[in-house]
């Protein structure tokens, strides 16, 4: 491994994270880059915008824009977060315009980024304070059977986060002073894939799936199980159960059951936010009857109207107060919003059979409710409103905000984009940080002369 370089602050007040979309640009930032070293997103820390590179991570100054602490190898970064939407190559490196959290573990306070980097045998982890830079502490994790490099992705990393807690393999850290805590038991984390070892005895085959990197603000989520209830395993899973403890004390392993599965894939869940059928024990013998011929599984489970509710797992796990949302006149589909920094917003949405529209719930954890889409569409502010905002953008239109209903409310002109910038490249977002509320763009610009790619991040902060 070679040595790091490091640029560090004080620490200092921070500012409040702001509930308005300011309509005048306080500042804006245009950085030009190219493979060799890909910035794969920006994210919110605790004191402000921090910019992840194929290297290691930088912070912003939220009134200024200008860099304030930063630290950086010559190694790059590795896969180490799920979910994880990564146009990784072949190599296992970050690509232009990537996804910021597959390669930065963000606490969900916010005040510890993870980063990941190949060692000998392993993988070298660095903890940093996302208010000062610090380097918090250093961990080597040593593979074991199982895990490492398979053809350039990672098979299973084992990295997870709270508030308070780095989880590598089965080892539990501080993330004070990565001091060991604990130990998974290695049952809690079965190998990930299809297989027949499943929760239940009448279930003949269950997919195991590794949990999200970051979980409950004081629970770990350990690992997935999902399949069909119904035994038609050649369609996707209908039923999830997730198996989750407390972080202060790992082996008090609880199992919650009626999870219900995002579109494709295993169930979503953000801040320790999920979505579970609201009576599990019903849903459960309903999903157990044969399927209908033709339809498909986001439309079956839609169809049987399946009374649907969002739940903090941090009080499933006696973490705090239980805490429960009704999505009332849901069913069907769980999907979380597919931007690239850490995921803010769940969305659930279904088809009621009485409807022909479908209907929305947007569950947002750092306001602590869920909203329809009528409920948003009156807002001009608040953590809901900010949070579920889209930008579009387009060569003749430039880049919009626009709320999920796609009314616009805020044009910004005089894009500084590349000539020949490509907005279907890349990806556009809102980011709600300490201190500023900024629309940031990544996107792919071609020299028309010569046919080369060159990548543009344009940060625009407003007030």
């Amino acid at each position: 491994m070679h040595a790091s370089e490091s640029v560090q602050v004080p620490d200092a007040a921070v500012a409040p994270i702001p509930d308005v979309l300011g309509e005048e640009v306080a500042w804006q930032q245009v950085i030009r880059y190219d493979d060799r070293d890909a910035i794969t997103g920006v994210t919110a820390g605790a004191a402000g915008p921090i910019i992840v590179t194929t290297h290691g991570a930088s912070g912003l100054d939220s009134a200024t824009g200008e860099q304030t602490w930063s630290y950086t190898r010559p190694d790059s970064l590795v896969r180490i977060g799920n979910p994880c939407d990564s146009k990784t190559g072949l190599d296992g490196l970050p690509e232009p315009y990537d996804d910021a959290s597959c390669y930065a573990v963000l606490t969900p306070d916010r005040s510890r980024l993870v980063l990941g980097y190949d060692a000998d045998q392993g993988l070298l982890l660095v903890v940093l304070d996302t208010t000062t830079g610090e380097a918090v502490f250093e961990h080597t994790h040593t593979y074991g059977g199982g895990e490492g490099r398979n053809t350039g992705a990672r098979k299973r990393s084992y990295v997870h986060v709270t508030d308070r807690v780095l989880m590598v393999g089965e080892k539990v850290l501080s993330l004070d002073d990565g001091s060991p805590l604990a130990t998974v038991p290695t049952s809690a984390l079965p190998d990930v894939g299809l297989t027949n070892d499943c929760p239940r005895d009448d279930v003949e085959l269950c997919e195991r799936l590794e949990g999200p990197s970051s979980g409950g603000h004081a629970t770990l989520i350990l690992g997935l199980a999902c399949w069909r209830p119904d035994h038609d395993y050649d369609k996707n899973s209908t039923w999830c159960e997730v198996q989750i403890a407390p972080d202060d004390d790992p082996t008090a392993i609880q199992t919650v059951a009626g999870v219900v599965p995002a579109e494709y894939g295993g169930p979503e869940a953000i801040e320790g936010w999920i979505v579970r059928y609201a009576d599990p024990d019903a849903a459960y013998a309903e999903l157990s009857q044969s399927s209908r011929e033709g339809t498909e599984p986001a439309e079956e489970a839609a169809g049987r109207g399946l009374p649907l509710e969002a739940v903090d797992l941090d009080s499933v796990s006696g973490s705090r107060p239980a805490e429960t949302v009704p999505l009332d006149g849901l069913g069907g589909t769980v999907r979380s919003y597919r931007i690239r920094h850490p995921y803010r917003v769940l969305t659930a949405e279904g088809n009621p059979e009485e409807t022909e529209q479908a209907a929305e719930a947007y569950i947002v954890p750092s306001a602590d409710e869920a909203y329809t889409g009528e409920e948003l569409a009156g807002q001009t502010s608040g953590a809901a409103y900010l949070e579920t905002l889209n930008v579009h953008r387009s060569k003749d239109e430039g880049v919009s905000v626009v709320r999920p209903d796609g009314e616009v409310v805020l044009h910004l002109d005089d894009y500084p984009a590349a000539t020949d910038w490509l907005p279907t490249s890349g990806s556009g977002y809102v980011l709600r940080a300490p201190g500023v509320v900024a629309v940031v763009d990544q996107h792919a610009a071609v020299e028309q002369a010569t046919g080369d790619a060159s990548y543009e991040l344009i940060i625009t902060a407003l007030r």
